[in-house]
């Protein structure tokens, strides 16, 4: 107990702190001289006031003299009708006010901590479900901080998590609610904007009078679009692996099966033309002749894929080719078409033929899939323009392109059969009704014409092709056509003078040749040994009118005799036959050959290309002598 007059000394104390003595404050020391010359201001305003109006107050103050700090209350004492006097009840509050400024010294840290990471916090009121989010948790959200918007009930939480998540973490935060144990669950959380982020969340209740869960949140979105960056990559890189094997496999097998096809279609060709006309076996020979050129097709639809083709390259006008291909399509009633078509007729530059596959494919595969269903087919011709990979393009190299779109309703893909689609032999159609070439064949004619083939689909809510195609810039790239086999139906025409050297390792193929040969006139010395057939020109390099060579062969290859030879004899012709186009230029023959004839060929054809080859030699002898 205190009374101070209006002097503000001390005019009675109960109680002196240790050190102090009752003679040494009253009528000597006021009460500012045992305060914070800070806090005078503030407690002699409160002082007087209470002189004017009587009415009671109260501070908090500290007394450095004893380091303590004090509550005090603060009531008016009047005499004679006037407020002379002031009491002053003081109670010691040192432990409580270092405990505030302990508690508000953690909170510090922790408002401190807590800015100084990426995580965000969660608070859950395990009584009441109430829960408080950290200002870093609004921000991973999209939201401000005290955004209302932001639920404060745990399952306003929940709502934000995805479908998908929810099924799994809801049932862990509960058990850990319940039971107390660990929480570490990655799920999806909806942002403000809309979209789904990913969060690594770790939590446990604490065990105090209020019983709370706390739980912290790492955003993680970029660990796992960066894990399924390099997921879709490694998926793109083993199909690319399992497609180059695969090609490698069928091209090895089609070359093979055309070396085969060679002296077939020579056998039925010589018995063609040795049997006299009306005979009754012409009939047969014919429908071998149709077999052998269906096996012919099916080899080439292999080698479209397995191994760079050798197409006629000019501009193409893409809209043209799917107006054409869409009248030759079945009409059907529950498939309804819709077409949108670039009004300024944008051209690529490429196989008319070939594109036009890519289209029949396309749209047969469309209609196939929307077979027993009602929707829409959708086929759209536009141009694009892609930036790189970095514009969300699916690793589209940077140009301008001409897109193709042919989008279905139908019974659309799994994720198993995407992986699988572009594999040749692999079909989901019944046996019969499809040979697994179409999509195989497709990519393989989008790769040759350097453009590239976007798979979009879902089971049960149909499928879309996207076909990029780079745009014809210039005249200028316009390319030629290389020499290309006669018709099948020509035969063999007059006798043709000049010794031909023969080399290829299948004797069979060996056996057409110089049967054929040998029936349009011509001189033929055939081997299956190229270094043999080296023997020949180093030991008369003359004696040749033309060679023709395979390319794949034991010993020396096509490539290697042929510059070898020429080293010898540079104005030799030379003819390539192969059954393979690896390493032959798109567009003409390689350097050293006159021309290049594709097994498996008709006899015609080869006496075809040896006589132009004679014919030009003639001429230009011809010149010469001039």
């Amino acid at each position: 107990m205190i009374i101070i007059g209006r002097d503000y000394k001390y005019r009675f104390i109960n109680h002196v702190e240790e050190g102090l003595r009752v003679e040494d404050v009253i009528g000597v020391a006021s009460a500012f001289d045992f305060m914070l010359p800070e806090d005078r201001p503030r407690v002699r305003h409160l002082y007087d006031e209470a002189f004017r109006t009587g009415r009671p107050a109260s501070y908090e103050s500290y007394v450095p003299q004893v380091d303590r700090w004090y509550a005090n209350v603060v009531g008016a004492i009047q005499s004679d009708g006037e407020i002379r006097e002031l009491s002053i009840l003081s109670r010691e509050i040192t432990e409580t006010k270092r405990a505030e400024r302990s508690q508000r010294r953690s909170e510090r840290r922790l408002a401190l901590a807590l800015a100084g990471v990426q995580d965000g916090l969660v608070e859950i009121d395990l009584r009441t479900g109430d829960h408080v989010y950290s200002a870093r948790t609004y921000d991973l959200l999209g939201f401000v901080d005290g955004d209302p918007a932001l639920s404060t009930q745990v399952d306003g939480l929940l709502a934000r998590m995805h479908p998908e998540d929810l099924k799994l973490v809801e049932p862990a935060l509960r058990t850990a609610m319940d039971s107390g144990a660990g929480f570490d669950q990655e799920f999806r959380l909806q942002a403000r904007d809309g979209s789904y982020r990913w969060f690594h969340a770790r939590g446990r209740n604490v065990e105090d009078e209020e019983k709370r869960f706390f739980a912290f949140l790492t955003d993680i979105t970029q660990r796992y679009e960066a894990e399924e960056q390099r997921r879709t990559l490694a998926a793109e890189l083993q199909q690319a692996q399992r497609l180059e094997a695969i090609g490698t496999l069928a091209g090895g097998i089609a070359h093979d099966f055309n070396n085969l096809l060679t002296p077939i279609f020579g056998a039925i060709e010589f018995a063609q033309l040795t049997l006299p006309e009306g005979h009754d076996s012409l009939e047969v020979l014919e429908d071998a002749l149709c077999a052998a050129q269906r096996a012919k097709s099916l080899t080439e639809q292999i080698l479209t894929f397995a191994r760079p083709g050798h197409a006629h390259l000019e501009p193409v006008d893409l809209i043209r080719i799917v107006r054409e291909e869409l009248r030759l399509q079945p009409e059907t009633a529950a498939v309804q078409l819709v077409t949108e078509f670039a009004q300024d007729n944008p051209t690529v530059l490429g196989d008319g033929s070939e594109l036009q596959q890519i289209v029949s494919n396309l749209l047969s595969n469309a209609l196939h899939a929307m077979r027993g269903r009602k929707g829409l087919l959708r086929l759209r011709v536009d141009r694009v323009q892609s930036a790189g990979p970095g514009d969300g393009a699916d690793q589209l190299p940077p140009g301008d392109y001409v897109r193709l779109t042919v989008s279905d309703e139908g019974v659309g893909m799994s994720e198993g059969v995407q992986r699988r689609a572009l594999e040749p032999f692999f079909t989901t159609k019944p046996a019969g009704q499809g040979t697994g070439l179409g999509l195989a064949v497709v990519h393989g004619v989008i790769k040759r014409h350097r453009g590239h083939l976007r798979l979009r689909s879902e089971a049960e809510k149909g499928t879309t092709f996207e076909v990029f195609l780079p745009t014809w810039r210039a005249a200028s790239e316009r390319m030629s056509e290389p020499p290309t086999a006669v018709s099948a139906t020509h035969p063999i025409e007059s006798a043709v003078n000049g010794e031909v050297a023969c080399v290829d390792d299948e004797p069979a193929v060996l056996r057409v040749m110089t049967r054929a040969l040998t029936r349009a006139g011509l001189r033929v010395r055939a081997t299956t040994s190229p270094r043999e057939a080296l023997e020949w020109f180093c030991a008369t390099p003359s004696c040749f009118d033309v060679l023709v060579t395979d390319l794949r062969m034991p010993e020396l290859s096509g490539l290697e005799l042929t510059q070898r030879v020429r080293a010898l004899r540079s104005d030799l012709p030379v003819i390539l036959v192969t059954a393979h186009a690896e390493g032959i230029p798109q567009v003409g023959a390689p350097p050293g050959f006159h021309a290049v004839v594709y097994k498996p060929f008709r006899s015609s054809e080869l006496v075809r290309v040896i006589r132009d080859c004679l014919a030009k030699r003639a001429d230009l002898g011809a010149r010469a002598a001039m």
